[in-house]
């Protein structure tokens, strides 16, 4: 007999890591990887800038790609880093974001 603790217990939980600057893409591989061979859901986004789409698409990473950069003005930085980050949580509060994401296709 299942309890509700026991369903609890066994679903599969989900991380999510947010890339949004160069190195967090070659650090973040090895630990994604990690983390699904024990079983975690990794949702992986990545934020426009820095070289990190590029770095994504090298490294073969899959993620969802939102934001950008939002260049040297204080403000815009401010409303763009808030804006990308609510589309972020709405995204994976309505399911858009999360599907079977993996660390990479190597």
């Amino acid at each position: 007999m299942k309890t509700a603790t026991d369903s609890r217990s066994s679903a599969k939980k989900k991380i999510w890591i947010d890339l949004d600057n160069s190195p967090h893409v070659p650090f973040f591989i090895p630990i994604t990887k990690e983390l699904e061979r024990r079983g975690y859901q990794v949702i992986l986004t990545a934020r426009d800038a820095y070289q990190v789409s590029e770095l994504v698409d090298f490294y073969g990473v899959n993620c969802k790609k939102i934001g950008r950069h939002y260049g040297k003005n204080k403000f815009l930085k401010v409303i763009g880093v808030a804006g990308s980050h609510r589309q972020k949580k709405s995204g994976l509060k309505q399911g858009r974001i999360g599907g079977n994401n993996s660390a990479a296709r190597q």
